[in-house]
């Protein structure tokens, strides 16, 4: 049984890929993988996309009450320098990027701690899957201008599917 529970939520975490906009190829053999913490979901070595907004309509929520509306926790001691709600047709989104000093795969290993699966390799993560309340988060993480820029799109729960 356990077994094709498993299957069962590749098969979830693939059709969510496809969902979103495919999978594009990577070098499994280089990605580390970082094991989520209590989650469900398996993490996968193929990047997914989540297809560009049509618009970003404005400020997100304030700095205060972004781990609740996004239900997630923000990379510690990171600095917020973009918040915006954005929408794709009838889907809300929100796009929230951090900088910190710390590097890929510190963040993809914080973020596996809480749930959302990541892999890492050299100054690259992601972390793809739910949060707690069921909404669809996607975090890149990346090496730019000598900071590590964590790159954040959350679709809660009541928007998608």
């Amino acid at each position: 049984m356990s077994h094709r529970l498993s299957l069962a939520s590749l098969a979830l975490g693939c059709g969510f890929a496809l969902l979103l906009g495919g999978c594009s190829p990577s070098e499994p053999s280089k990605m580390q993988q970082i094991p989520p913490a209590a989650s469900s979901q398996k993490p996968t070595d193929k990047p997914v996309v989540m297809p560009g907004p049509d618009k970003e309509d404005g400020d997100g929520p304030p700095e205060s009450e972004l781990p609740r509306v996004l239900d997630i926790p923000l990379y510690p001691k990171a600095k917020i320098v973009h918040n915006k709600v954005a929408s794709a047709g009838a889907e809300k989104r929100y796009h929230v990027t951090l900088e910190t000093a710390d590097p890929a795969s510190k963040v993809a290993a914080f973020y596996s701690a809480h749930g959302i699966p990541a892999t890492a390799r050299g100054d690259q993560a992601q972390a793809i899957g739910q949060s707690h309340n069921g909404n669809l988060v996607i975090i890149d993480v990346d090496k730019k201008n000598g900071k590590t820029e964590i790159a954040i799109r959350v679709s809660p729960a009541d928007t998608h599917g």
